[in-house]
């Protein structure tokens, strides 16, 4: 059966600009950020995820729906597919130097209610026309860009030691609600860099390669990043 993993597409708010003097905050905010977003995991039911998130008090955001637990908070997207129903929801985490969205979005197995959570994103906001955040670093050689290349070979191209701060994280596995399917799951980051000479953003997506456990440059995928404010 052909499932089609779809990216949610929602509206981000509260967009902030960062300051000079509170790059040293944002770095530990985002590395806090970044540890929380990996504990939620594939596979989690949304009362697991609940509880992950908002600790003790999770009870206060969630409540049953048609025998269903869902949360509080009315969702962003909803699906009904064949029977796998679909749940997405945003969640804004403001703050004056980091601010972020979480995207999550839930499923259930065929004519089944309990929702798992199959696909998650994490955007770092930013003062762009896209609204999402661009980090101080210069993609000096934007005509070099290949297909495949590693991260390695990418920081070659751009000024810096390092890549700097990634824009988004996007990921998603099914695995736990459809046990075949040609897309079980994915991931992807996104970074956006300044051009040279330009007030352009060059916005560069990397894959995760499974056999060879590492990212590379992803030329081939087309992930919309505008959105509506």
């Amino acid at each position: 059966m052909k499932v089609l993993v779809k990216l949610i597409v929602l509206v981000i708010i509260a967009m902030s600009v960062l300051i000079p003097n509170t790059i040293s905050a944002a770095s530990k905010e985002a590395l806090q950020i970044k540890q929380d977003y990996k504990t939620l995991k594939f596979s989690m039911t949304l009362t697991e995820v609940a509880k992950t998130i908002y600790g003790k008090e999770y009870r206060k955001y969630i409540k049953k729906k048609d025998g269903r637990v869902v949360f509080t908070k009315k969702p962003g997207t909803t699906g009904n597919e064949q029977g796998y129903r679909s749940l997405g929801y945003v969640l804004d985490r403001p703050s004056k130097n980091l601010p972020t969205t979480t995207l999550l979005e839930f499923s259930t197995k065929q004519h089944q209610k309990t929702y798992y959570l199959t696909q998650k994103a994490l955007y770092y906001q930013g003062d762009t026309e896209n609204g999402l955040y661009e980090n101080s670093r210069t993609l000096v050689k934007p005509s070099a860009l290949r297909h495949g290349m590693t991260e390695k070979q990418l920081n070659q191209l751009v000024t810096g030691k390092k890549l700097g701060q990634v824009s988004m994280y996007w990921s998603w596995n099914v695995s736990s609600v459809i046990k075949k399917s040609p897309m079980k799951n994915g991931r992807y980051k996104i970074y956006q860099f300044h051009r040279p000479h330009s007030k352009k953003i060059e916005v560069v997506t990397l894959s995760y390669n499974t056999k060879k456990k590492r990212y590379e440059v992803d030329t081939e995928i087309g992930i919309s990043l505008k959105y509506e404010k």
